[in-house]
């Protein structure tokens, strides 16, 4: 089985010795004391809602379909990717483009996503033998997964091309005729 438990599975590293010091010096003597609240419920409800306002254009779907597809049917994997990880490269693909300040999925943020999201939700052909890969050896087959597939995303037309044509379409689903302010960021 793969794991399952996580939306997303990143390398965080060492702190510099300058931070880590700052770390040391900066904790309470009450070890366990809570943490202060960085985030109010209805500010966490309201950025949740815009994640989900993202819009993903249907070729989109088909395009992380398409990556989601070829793990399961990879010759380097014994397990593929599995319809919760397609929803959490969907949701993540949202997160990533509501973060960059845009209510629109481009193919970029699939792609970018694409290897912390799913590498750990597969299980390497390897690995059924009882040989433990690295974490990099999974991350390696996403990432050729992804790589072939390039010329897929945005129904395989140049991506700026492609890109203008979508967020005309979603600007006048959401706005009418009238013209898109080049400032209107989704934050």
């Amino acid at each position: 089985e793969a794991a399952d438990r996580f939306l997303m599975r990143i390398r965080l590293g060492y702190p510099d010795a300058a931070s880590e010091r700052d770390i040391l010096l900066r904790q309470d003597a009450r070890y366990g004391q809570t943490t202060p609240c960085v985030l109010a419920a209805d500010e966490l409800m309201t950025l949740q809602n815009a994640v989900t306002d993202v819009a993903v254009e249907e070729s989109l779907v088909d395009y992380m379909l398409a990556i989601v597809e070829r793990t399961r049917a990879h010759e380097h994997l014994a397990l593929g990717v599995s319809p919760r990880g397609s929803q959490a490269l969907f949701r993540a693909s949202q997160a990533y483009a509501a973060l960059d300040g845009r209510g629109y999925v481009v193919p970029d943020d699939i792609k970018a996503v694409a290897t912390p999201v799913l590498a750990h939700r597969v299980r390497l052909a390897s690995q059924a033998d009882g040989y433990v890969p690295s974490r990099e050896e999974a991350e390696g087959v996403l990432r050729d997964v992804v790589a072939q597939l390039r010329g897929q995303a945005a129904e395989g037309g140049d991506d700026r091309v492609e890109l203008r044509a979508l967020a005309g379409r979603l600007w006048t689903g959401r706005h009418g005729d009238a013209e898109p302010d080049p400032q209107d960021r989704l934050f």
